[in-house]
């Protein structure tokens, strides 16, 4: 009897080392499975130590710089010491006018990856202001937004598109190496000009519209050209012209000319054809009707035409404004202006 009883313990106590065994196994895994998929602590966060990177400014290992009052450009390199790629946000320490022109200020830098960034930054003071940059990052099992934003710290954004200037909208159209930048009118203003006058005048009458400012010239506008043909064209008959194009390199008087006032004419001129290409890739350009401040000429049917240049919505539209048989041409448009600013916030 005795026996039966040390038996029947033995197999209970097998069964309760082996239900043990199961309670701890299953424990186990639902803790692990909770580390790993914990919010407040993912497990490869704990396991993968602290993100690092090192920072250059304008090519040096540094984190602050001294900035001369007015605007100024940065070059910023930051490098990735980490072996995994990481979620990074770019910060500053001080609430001032600072915009990346070049390279992307947040997002995802890859294992041991360098990221270049070029930011427009203003002095609003008449000294010099020391600033520091740091690089907030994060892990890629979360997301960008919870990249933290140190106190006293701020983000950086894009350069903006369009900004207010004296009272005005503007478009940005390029920043300079000198850290100026250009910027058009988004408004227009009403022209009437008209014969030779209109001509030899074109660029003080479009700028007299633009306040502080002065018209858009063929110049301004990139992907947009006045070609030149090497070979002279002898116009052996009575030609008249405005007196601006007395000034022109492509145009010789053989037999001299009779000037008036504000045009001439000549039984004897060689001249150069012009012609315009165009392939203007810049919305900026193409919206609006205005003219700019470029006086062109072209030959047609053998009479001498000198025009005013319209843009409508990017398409060259050439106004007639005289021509060589001593017509005077009326038109009216629009004056569109450009200037360039210096350490202004925005």
């Amino acid at each position: 009897m005795k026996s039966k009883y040390i038996s029947f313990f033995k197999k209970e106590l097998i069964f309760l080392l082996v239900l043990l065994i199961v309670v701890c196994i299953s424990f186990g895994i639902t803790y692990a499975n909770f580390v790993y998929n914990s919010e407040d602590k993912r497990a490869v966060e704990m396991f993968a130590g602290a993100l690092s990177y090192n920072l250059k400014i304008n090519g040096t290992y540094q984190n602050n710089i001294d900035l001369v009052p007015g605007s100024s450009i940065i070059d910023l390199e930051i490098e990735s010491t980490n072996e995994i790629s990481s979620y990074y946000k770019l910060l500053i320490n001080k609430k001032i006018t600072v915009y990346s022109i070049d390279g992307i200020t947040k997002g995802v830098i890859g294992s041991n990856d360098k990221a270049n960034i070029r930011l427009y930054i203003v002095n609003p003071s008449n000294d010099n202001i020391n600033i520091s940059f740091i690089v907030s990052m994060g892990y890629l099992t979360n997301t960008l937004e919870d990249v933290k934003v140190n106190d006293g710290y701020y983000e950086i954004g894009k350069m903006k598109e369009e900004i207010i200037y004296s009272n005005k909208k503007w478009n940005i159209l390029r920043i300079n190496d000198d850290a100026s930048i250009d910027i058009v009118s988004k408004d227009v203003y009403n022209v009437t000009i008209s014969g030779y006058n209109g001509y030899n005048n074109l660029v003080d009458l479009l700028n007299s519209k633009c306040i502080n400012s002065r018209s858009i010239d063929i110049n301004d506008i990139d992907g947009l050209e006045i070609n030149v043909n090497n070979d002279f064209i002898d116009f052996n008959r009575l030609v008249y012209f405005p007196n601006s194009l007395l000034n022109d390199d492509n145009v010789v008087l053989n037999n001299g000319s009779t000037e008036m006032n504000g045009y001439g004419y000549s039984n004897g001129i060689l001249i150069r054809n012009k012609f315009i290409t165009s392939n203007i890739n810049n919305n900026l350009f193409k919206n609006n009707k205005y003219l700019l401040s470029t006086p062109y000429y072209e030959m047609d049917n053998n009479e001498i035409y000198y025009y005013a240049i319209e843009l409508n919505n990017g398409v060259v539209n050439l106004r007639k404004l005289y021509n060589s048989d001593n017509t005077n041409y009326e038109i009216t448009s629009n004056v569109r202006c450009i200037t360039n600013i210096s350490g202004v916030a925005f």
